[in-house]
């Protein structure tokens, strides 16, 4: 069984990822995580070096949590691999109520590699969430062996809610 978590910048990815390491005792895969690992530097190589590291994992039959914004072009690939795999996929949208929440969020975040392409990160933002909305009312990220979760990040009663959620997911899975 494969995990895919996706959402905007700031949207609670990281901390629902480790939640559910924590409950479904599985690998957690986070993108950001590979691209500090290669050590990327800007160079457009390091950056491809980690996608190549996590569309393995997303391919391959080990059950894992990966987590990514499930935007850009890489999004062809990753459901591509995932749907490689043959595994069963639970996809869960992390949200935020309000957009502001990703923006401040945004002002306490660090990243620990250089990307090499560019970005204006708050005008990202706004392109993110855009191109989610728009590939989830589309249908894009359904299919077959794919189920879809919006689970929000907002508050404690939502960290509870999404714990109760992993706990029940964990009972009914079948992680090997």
């Amino acid at each position: 069984m494969k995990f895919l978590i996706i959402g905007n910048i700031g949207s609670g990815k990281t901390t629902f990822g480790e939640n559910a390491r924590e409950i479904l005792e599985i690998p957690f895969i986070d993108l950001d995580r590979l691209r500090e690992l290669v050590k990327l530097d800007g160079r457009v190589s390091l950056n491809y070096l980690a996608l190549y590291y996590f569309m393995q994992k997303a391919e391959n039959q080990e059950s894992v949590i990966l987590e990514c914004t499930g935007s850009g072009v890489h999004k062809f690939s990753l459901k591509r691999a995932l749907e490689i795999s043959g595994q069963q996929v639970r996809i869960f949208v992390c949200k935020t109520r309000d957009i502001r929440i990703n923006l401040e969020r945004l002002e306490r975040k660090r990243f620990n590699y250089v990307f090499p392409f560019p970005k204006d990160l708050k005008q990202h933002i706004y392109d993110v969430q855009k191109e989610l909305e728009n590939d989830l009312e589309a249908g894009f990220w359904n299919w077959k062996k794919s189920e879809l979760w919006n689970v929000y990040m907002d508050t404690e009663e939502d960290l509870t809610e999404n714990r109760k959620l992993l706990l029940e997911l964990k009972e009914k899975s079948n992680l090997d």
